[in-house]
């Protein structure tokens, strides 16, 4: 976090979750209050980054921000189960602080790219795990037999 703030990348940090408490000089801690809102948030934002080292509790916010077009970092460890379509979605960090602040700030200084590589691979992500879209497949199938 700190490399991120020398850096001079001028964005507002949101960390999510109980490992964060290291960093709480930081960052700013937001509760929503609805799945609705948390969602609004997430579309608005320049990206998802997820540095896990642990294989649990991440892959839902992942795939939410894959299929709404939002840029995501993660890790190896964090994409664990989730099919990646290309090299630019998500991006996968070395696991260090360094990979992580070199693919933010990669993001930020090229922000419509990303932002067009993300909303181009969504309808590809939605395919794969949107629950909606997968059940109105699945309807269209049975229909046909």
């Amino acid at each position: 976090m700190p490399k991120l703030i020398k850096k001079k990348i001028n964005v507002k940090l949101y960390i999510l979750g109980n490992k964060s408490l290291k960093y709480k000089r930081y960052w700013l801690k937001t509760h929503f209050s609805s799945k609705k809102n948390y969602l609004k948030f997430l579309k608005n934002s320049l990206a998802l980054v997820v540095p896990s080292n642990e294989s649990y509790g991440s892959k839902i916010k992942i795939i939410e921000a894959l299929c709404y077009g939002v840029p995501v970092i993660t890790s190896k460890i964090g994409l664990t189960g989730i099919t990646r379509i290309n090299k630019y979605q998500p991006l996968i960090s070395k696991d260090n602080n360094n990979s992580i602040v070199k693919l933010v700030e990669q993001i930020y200084n090229n922000k419509k790219f990303y932002s067009l590589k993300a909303e181009k691979n969504k309808q590809e992500y939605i395919k794969r795990y949107d629950i909606k879209h997968n059940l109105n497949r699945l309807k269209n199938k049975i229909k046909s037999i």
